[in-house]
This record gives structure tokens, sequence and C-alpha cells, in this order.
């Protein structure tokens, strides 16, 4: 935060009305110590919140800050309150593994380290300890202290949930845990102890049946009894999700089993220190650890004898965890290939090789190409054979040398440079491999599962394409039977409809259609594979054809309720005219019209010599759309009969005309 930034803040009542919570948390995610001391200089409302968050977490690089910190706790000893998370070393998290961790495990040869330290005196720790007694976290060093330092520290701090010990004693005896750090276990969620120390088997009991809160656990095995182990074994950790287990030359691959099946939340494991003898047990049961995302193995101490293929465990089946994202292998004094065969098929999409000296170049490529899914690998102080060869490849950070997928594939000569490929190369290239060019195209296909092709129609389309053709689904096709199923190809080369036979709908029926020519279609447009479609010279819609211009070409008779008479239906509506009905009675046997025995040309009906009802010879195959049209008609006419007849007794009941037949009136009147 610079003084032009403090200079430009609004200092407005709105943003000094802010809630302390609001300003503590905008304090928080200030990026430096550096920009929260700041903050305290923009005006007084701020010190509060930006103090309390300056003076939670004091950080400092170098042993000249933190006597600066403790000439300021002496002097200032109310602001030791405000501290809830103090390092009194300065060692980050990876500076501690290249220093203390990465050894030989035969021993304390790293434990002179902090002896010389000040900063690891006892009078130093204790001294800064009873001016911060509300830690939540501490870590310090542990190369100086002895058991009634440690009780001193843990009667100081009874509120830590976190403790970090770095080191131990090398001259005296290991510090032994007495019942007054029982006490404390329970409330700890982060124990780490990078040390040897020992442990009576009280401490085993409450860190096995009372750390339920544990989530983090650093330990060394060094004097651990098999008993006490087992101890660890049957107990319950149910939120421990991080274990480092160091100095376990006597771990075999029953006791991970065992204290796996104690810990059902643990996602990252780091062994330190396995002996070459169990190493490929341990790695056949950690690897079928389903829950696991993390594997780390660092230190294999060798056996006195060789290693031969008869030492090995090829008869180990090889697991797939689902979670195992990440695998660090570090100082190992062998490389056996068969134990890295067992992570072939995992989703294994982080690998990091750190001073593993028996790596050779043929190792590397063997790893790139087994571990398919292998996403970056990085090599930390590669043996000298191997620089050049990762050098061509991979990118050199402080880090070491990393290597993505793409380089990987390169290395395996899997990838080639992309090319853009058109129509005209396609062709060519399955006439020069004699391979039909829509089998090529499935094939490409297959290979780009997340790609959509758009689709194209070739000359020979509808004999290569029967096989991977979808299938359509059963109801649609029932929708339009015989010559309405048909898929329609018009969506590529739309023929003009022929006016002389077309369906109700529109759609065109024309005859069998002529194939596409090759030409239709130029390079530049995509490929693909056509819509399935039926041919228009199969028999079913032969059949269907001709079946509709029968359909067409018959006539439809419908006898009358009210006259009796037989009317031919037509194929249109009749227009609309209006006749003059002579019959105003009930029919009779007197004025019931007679059926003349031949066909006459009256405009309003006509009668067959025998009564004719139109059947189709295939039920099943007339057009449901033409049945439509034919009712439609029907109807229409029955309502222009019911009008004419209406029309017709309102016209005779205003306008009274006499019958046709006269006989019946003329001998009424005769015969009065």
């Amino acid at each position: 935060m610079s003084t032009a930034f403090i200079d430009d803040l609004p200092v407005t009542r709105s943003c000094l009305a802010l809630s302390n919570d609001i300003m503590t948390r905008i304090c928080q995610l200030l990026p430096t110590q550096k920009d929260r001391l700041e903050a305290c200089l923009v005006h007084p409302v701020w010190t509060s919140p930006a103090l309390s968050v300056l003076w939670d977490e004091p950080a400092f690089d170098t042993l000249d800050q933190l006597h600066q910190l403790l000439s300021v706790l002496r002097e200032k000893p109310r602001t030791g309150s405000r501290v809830r998370h103090l390092r009194l070393h300065t060692m980050s998290d990876g500076q501690f593994e290249d220093t203390i961790a990465h050894c030989k495990y035969t021993g304390n040869d790293s434990s002179n380290n902090g002896n010389s330290n000040w900063a690891a005196a006892p009078q130093t720790i204790l001294g800064v300890l009873r001016r911060c007694e509300q830690l939540k976290s501490f870590a310090c060093y542990g190369f100086q202290l002895k058991t009634k330092d440690l009780e001193a520290i843990l009667t100081l701090i009874p509120s830590v949930e976190r403790l970090w010990l770095l080191g131990s004693p090398a001259q005296e005896p290991p510090a032994v845990m007495t019942p007054l750090i029982n006490a404390v276990l329970p409330r700890l969620t982060s124990l780490r102890l990078d040390g040897v120390y020992t442990f009576q088997r009280q401490f085993y009991a409450v860190l096995a049946r009372r750390c339920l809160a544990l989530r983090s656990l650093r330990l060394s095995l060094q004097t651990t009894q098999a008993d006490d182990f087992f101890t660890l074994c049957n107990g319950h950790f149910p939120a421990l999700v991080d274990l480092t287990l160091v100095h376990v030359q006597s771990l075999r691959g029953s006791h991970v089993k065992e204290f796996m099946r104690a810990a059902p939340s643990l996602t990252h494991l780091r062994l330190e220190g396995v002996a070459q003898q169990a190493l490929s047990e341990i790695t056949y049961v950690s690897n079928a650890y389903f829950a696991l995302e993390s594997f780390t193995i660092v230190g294999v101490i060798p056996d006195s004898a060789p290693v031969t293929s008869s030492t090995r465990l090829p008869h180990l089946p090889c697991f797939s965890p689902e979670q195992l994202t990440t695998l660090t292998l570090g100082q190992w004094f062998m490389f056996d290939m068969t134990l890295l065969d067992t992570f072939a098929n995992s989703p294994l999409q982080h690998l990091v090789l750190s001073s593993c000296q028996p790596l050779t170049n043929e190792n590397l490529i063997h790893i790139f190409h087994a571990m398919n899914h292998l996403q970056i690998c990085t090599v930390v102080d590669p043996p000298v054979e191997c620089k050049p060869f990762l050098e061509r490849y991979a990118v050199h950070d402080n880090n070491g040398y990393t290597l993505n997928r793409a380089d990987m594939d390169r290395i395996n000569e899997h990838t080639v440079q992309h090319r853009t490929l058109t129509c005209a190369h396609l062709r060519a290239l399955a006439e020069r491999i004699s391979m039909d060019l829509q089998d090529l195209l499935n094939i490409i296909d297959e290979t780009q599962p997340g790609r959509i092709a758009p689709q194209e129609i070739t000359a020979d389309a509808p004999k290569n394409r029967a096989q991977g053709a979808p299938k359509e689904k059963e109801e649609e096709l029932n929708d339009l039977p015989a010559w309405g199923a048909i898929d329609d190809l018009t969506w590529y080369q739309k023929p003009k409809p022929n006016p002389s036979v077309t369906s109700s709908e529109g759609s065109s029926i024309s005859g069998p259609r002529q194939p596409i020519p090759a030409d239709a279609y130029s390079d530049q447009e995509c490929w693909g594979e056509a819509k399935r479609g039926v041919e228009w010279a199969s028999e079913q819609l032969s059949y269907a054809h001709d079946m509709l211009q029968r359909q067409k070409a018959a006539v439809f008779w419908k006898k009358d309720d009210e006259t009796g008479q037989w009317v031919q239906l037509p194929n249109n509506p009749l227009p609309a005219t209006t006749t003059h009905d002579t019959n105003t009675r009930p029919p009779s046997k007197h004025n019931t019209p007679r059926i003349p025995q031949k066909q006459t040309n009256h405009p309003d009906y006509s009668a067959p010599q025998k009564k004719q009802h139109y059947k189709p010879e295939a039920q099943s195959s007339v057009s449901p759309l033409l049945l439509g049209q034919v009712r439609k008609n029907h109807q229409n006419h029955q309502n222009h009969q019911s009008r004419q007849s209406r029309q017709s007794r309102q016209n005779h009941q205003r306008h009274p005309s006499p019958p046709d037949d006269p006989l019946p009136l003329l001998k009424r009147q005769a015969n009065p």
C-alpha cells in the first residue's frame, strides 16, 4: 500500500461508519505486513481493527526482525495479548523440508542446525510466551528443549490448538511426554513433532481415543514399540486428513493397512525412511486405499542384499484409487520401475521425483508412456546424465524441471504439427490407403467425441451409412405412414415441387428421385455423415404412390337419410344454391319419390343400378390425410343439404306449390 493511495482515500462518513468486523476482514485481505501497518495510519477509527490484524500473526524472515519483536513486547506488554499465531523460527515449510526432513534417517545428524541459534534457547521461548498467553498456534525450535521445558511451555499457553516443534536434542536423552502434555492433547487440531521423542504408553492411548478433532499429525517412530503403534491402529481419528510418519524402517504393509482403517478421512500420506524390502508391500496397500489423494515416499533405505527380481512382488494387482492425484518420490537410492507400474491405471496427475540418483532417461520415457493420466512431472535435483535430456524438453526454475502433458507427448513422439485438411485432402488420403471415404470420416469422428460434425451427402451415402445411421423413433414414423414417413432429403438440395401431384400437406410426389451428383458440393464445405433416408425406387414407396392415385380416382357414394337417394360425394364442397322442395309432408307410401331404374341427368342426384360401397384393397395403406379430407367433404355436404332442406320448407310455407303427382289430390276431390 503506497502513501499516495492513503492520501487519495475518501475519508467520508460512510467509509468511517463501517463496523469493526468489516474493517477487520478488510485488513485481513491486505497482502503484506507493511500494508497492514500503513492501514493503521489512515484514520483513528481504522487503527484498532488494523492493529488487531497486524499483531494477529507477526511474520519475520531474519533474526533481526525477531529481536525487534521481542523489544516491542518488552516495552509494551499489552501488545502481546493481540497475538494469536506465532512462529519463533525463520524457516518456511519448504526450507524446513530441505534442511531437516531430507536426511538419511539413521540418526539425528540434522539436529545441530539449531544448537547455535539463540531463538531455540528455552529462555527466549519462555520469555516470549509469558507476554503472548492467548496463542492458538505455536511453532518453535526443539533442539534445546527438555522435559521440564515442554511442561513449562504448555503451561503458559493452555488454549493452544496447533503445536509444531522443529527438531529434538542431540546429546541429551529424548524428552518424555508427561501426563501434563496428555491434558493438552484432546484439544489439538494439529500436532507436528519433527524430532525423536520418547512417548509413554499413556500418550498413545490418549492420542488414539481422545483426539477426535486432530486433523494433521506428524510423528517419529524411531522409539515407538510395535504394541504402542497398534494402540494407535485400534484408535479412532475421524477428522485426520494429513499423516506424516518418520523413521518407518520397521513399518510394513499390514501396519499401514490397520492405521488407514482408523482414519477413514485420510487423504494425504507421507512416509519418510521406508525400508526397501517393505516398499512394494506398503505401496500396494496405500494404492488400494481409494480415498487417498496425495502419497509421498521420501528416503528409501536400501537393504544389504542387492535387489533382484525375486525380491519384488510381481503378483500384486494394480489398483486404481479414484482420488490419488499426487505422488512424490524423494531420495530413492534404488529405482524399481515395477513399483511405478502399480500406479499406471490410477488417475495420477502430478508426479514429483526429488533426488532420485538412479533415475535414467529410459525410466522417464517409460513413466511418460505408462501413465496416461499424468499431466505434470517435476524432477528436482536430477542426475547429471538426465540434465541434457530434461533441458531439451522441460522448463527449468527454482523448483526443478517441470514437464507438462505436451512435453511428455513430444518425448513419446505421439504428436505432430497440426494441419488443416479439406475434402479433397480426405478423398486423396482415402484413395492412397485404399479405404472407403465414409469409414475414414467415421474414424476421425471417433477421435473427437466432443465434436458434432456438420451433415453432408455423398454419392455413395445410402450404401455406407446404413450401419451408423441413427434409429428413428417409432412414434414419429407412425404419424405419417406410407409415403409420409419418408425422411425428406430436401435439406441439402430442395427440388421444386411438382404442382401436378401434391398431397394435402404440400409434400410433392414425383416418383423416384435422381441421386445427387458428386459435384453438388465443393471442397470449401464441411464434411460429415448425411442423414438417413429411404430410396424413392423402393417397393414400399411405389406401392404407396399407386394407392394414392387409386384413392384420388375413386368415386364415393352416400345414401341421403331424408330422400333415400344415393348421392355422389364431390371432391370439393357443393356451391350454395337455393332449391324448392315440394315435399311438405312426412314421407309415406303415397308421397315417397320413386328412384328411377336408369341414371338420369338430374343435377341433384344420380343412382347406380347397385349399391356400391368403396372398400380399399389394403386398409393399412390408406393415407389418414386423405381419409380426413373425405370425412371433411362429407360433413360439409351434409351441412349443405340440411341448410337446403330448411330453406325449402320456409319457402314452401310462404309460397306453396302444387305437388308433382296430382293423382292423390284428384281422388280426394272426387270422393269428399
